[in-house]
């Protein structure tokens, strides 16, 4: 599944495309959002220590215009 975070002065749609195209080589149209998610309880890096700040996660359909599905430096299996 890609992700990914969206960077500074860059909007949720074209952060999501890029993302996937830097992840999976692929170029795609945008569809619904379909899925809100955040962790709500408090969480810990693997040390046990250090806190993870507050994540939330879009799912959303898309559609693929063009590329090809591949792995990259970012995802090691595509299907």
């Amino acid at each position: 599944m890609p992700g990914g975070q969206i960077e500074i002065g860059e909007n949720l749609i074209n952060g999501l495309k890029r993302e996937i195209k830097e992840e999976n080589r692929m170029t795609i149209e945008i569809g619904k959002l379909i899925a809100v998610h955040s962790n709500i309880g408090e969480m810990f890096q693997r040390d046990g220590i250090s806190p993870i700040g507050t994540i939330v996660s879009f799912g959303f359909t898309g559609k693929a215009i063009s590329g090809e599905l591949t792995t990259s430096d970012e995802s090691l299996e595509v299907n």
